[in-house]
Formats: structure tokens, C-alpha cells, sequence
């Protein structure tokens, strides 16, 4: 908070925090292998380290994650916003309820209607418009079609409107104290407009992370990674063996053996392409890495 005086007129300045910036504050990796895991699920699992907060789900119906999900050196808001831009949703703090951290898609509001005769500024954003249309063909550039209107009615994000009898929603708003008068500007967007561009993290892309293999079955096994605590066999996801030969010459690795689960990007999904050998230094034959030789368990070469 802040207070200045400028020609005899004193401003006073609030900055403030919702409690989803708790979220924002650790860096963290995991992963969420149960593929059967709604988004839900996943959601309460990581609001666990927030005694006492909640979230709104706003989607339009419970969807099921259907493939593992990592978190990988990113906040709990962070990894957050990227799953939900991959459902072209967008992860909306609450600042009116503080024990509501956010709002997972866009919240179901009132419905106000506006008078025709409003003074408004229309904004198009084909920037946007160009970049979510290439993976989205159901969009037209009149869905980017923004009005930014004064009022003094207070309105929160996720109403809709009625202006000029078209349907809009708020996207966003801010509030101005102006004349000793409070007054909210807000963005009316179409429901088409407000599609989040999807995230990706970066950081995964061509990272190796170790994991001991739980149970294997043909050319694919299951995994206990070393970023998480823990990891119950039921609901570990499987991942395809490809080692670096591409050949025939190699084993699958057996349960209790260390290998890498391999990102090769950040979008698809990950694969082992080794083992990680732990007893280097008291096995002679492996010393020299310009020598190389093919072992069984059983110990024959």
C-alpha cells in the first residue's frame, strides 16, 4: 500500500495478492500416471498441500486424463494453466472468494443486458485469431471481436451479456476510482473468443528422468520415477522399451532395474530408451565404455 500527494490531491495504492498465488510460489515435478484420473482428481491431489482452499470446476462435463501427465520443474499454477490450455480452457483466479483459489474454465455468472446506446470502443484481435485457427477451423474472425466498455454496475468475469442483441461474456475488467466515482471497465467477448492457446513446457523437451521398473510385459513396462514418493503398481501408466540400437540385440530390463524415460519433446508422449548401470566401478568388464558386451541375468555373455 502506497500514498502519495500530488498538487494537494492524495492517491492512495493497493497492491494485492489472491490466494492462488500461493500456487505461484515452488517449483515442483511429478507425475500423475493413473490414466483413469479425472482432471478433478488430479486437481485435489495437488490442492493437498493447501489445507483450508477449494477451486470452482467450470468445464462443461468430467473428462478423464487418458494419459499420464508430468509435472516438471513448474509451480502447481503453472503446471495448472498448461493442463487446462490443453482443454483450450483458461485457469481464472478468484478475488472475491479467498478460500477459492481459482476457477478451472470459464465460471458460470449472471446475466445483465446492456443498453444498445452504451459508448464502447471495439477492438479486433487477429493476432490471436490467426494463431488459435490453425489448430481450431470452427472459428471466425468476427469470434475475436471485443467490446471495451465502462460502467458502474459491478459484474464479475464469467457473466454474460446482451449488447445489441449479441451474446458476449466478460473476459476481464479492471476498476478505476475516476471523479469520486468507482468506475469498471470491462471486455465483452464472444464464448468462441475466449479459447486459451494451448502451453507447453519447455523444460521437458529432450529430458531423460530415472525411474526403477515395477512390472513389464512384452515391450513395455511400468515405472516408479524418481521425482515421486511413491507410486502405486495398479495405476502406473505403461511405456514402450525402445532402446538407442533400434535392433534386436537387447533384453528388456527386468523388475527393479533403473532406466530413463526419454522426452524427445514436450507434446508426446515419453519413452525408455535405457538402463542406467549402478555398479560400474565393481564390474571390470564395463570400466572401458569402447568395450561393449551382451549379458544375460544369468550371467552369460
Amino acid at each position: 500500500m502506497r500514498t502519495t500527494n500530488i498538487d494537494g490531491v492524495h492517491y492512495l495504492e493497493i497492491e494485492a495478492l489472491t490466494s492462488s498465488s500461493l500456487l505461484d510460489i515452488q517449483e515442483k515435478s511429478r507425475s500423475f500416471q493413473d490414466e483413469k484420473m479425472s482432471y478433478d482428481d488430479v486437481i485435489y491431489e495437488i490442492l493437498k498441500d493447501y489445507a483450508g482452499f477449494g477451486f470452482g470446476q467450470c468445464m462443461s462435463m468430467p473428462m478423464r486424463i487418458e494419459k499420464p501427465l508430468f509435472q516438471y520443474k513448474e509451480t502447481d499454477y503453472e503446471f495448472l494453466k498448461r493442463i487446462a490450455s490443453q482443454l483450450g480452457l483458461e485457469l481464472i483466479s478468484d478475488i472475491i472468494n479467498l478460500t477459492n483459489m481459482f476457477y478451472f474454465g470459464k465460471p458460470i455468472g449472471k446475466s445483465y443486458i446492456v443498453n444498445d446506446d452504451v459508448n464502447y470502443n471495439a477492438v479486433k484481435d487477429l493476432d490471436k485469431y490467426h494463431k488459435i485457427s490453425a489448430s481450431n477451423g470452427n472459428l471466425h474472425d468476427t469470434d475475436y471481436f471485443y467490446y471495451e466498455v465502462n460502467l458502474r454496475e459491478s459484474m464479475k468475469i464469467g457473466d454474460s451479456i446482451k449488447l445489441k442483441n449479441i451474446d458476449f461474456y466478460i473476459n476481464q475488467y479492471k476498476a478505476e476510482y475516476i471523479k469520486g466515482e468507482l468506475i469498471y471497465k470491462y471486455r465483452f467477448c464472444r464464448e468462441k473468443g475466449i479459447w486459451q492457446e494451448k502451453i507447453y513446457n519447455k523444460k521437458l523437451s529432450g529430458i531423460s528422468l530415472e525411474g526403477t521398473v515395477l512390472e513389464t510385459t512384452g515391450e513395455i513396462l511400468k515405472l516408479k520415477l524418481n521425482i515421486d514418493e511413491k507410486q502405486d503398481i495398479n495405476k502406473a501408466a505403461w511405456f514402450v522399451y525402445a532402446p538407442p540400437t533400434g535392433n534386436i540385440l537387447y533384453s528388456m530390463p527386468l523388475v527393479g532395474d533403473n532406466v530413463m524415460l526419454y522426452f524427445q519433446n514436450e507434446y508426446d508422449r515419453p519413452v525408455v530408451t535405457g538402463c542406467v548401470r549402478k555398479n560400474g566401478s565393481t564390474f571390470g568388464r564395463c570400466a572401458n565404455p569402447d568395450n561393449r558386451y551382451y549379458a544375460t541375468e544369468s550371467g552369460n555373455y
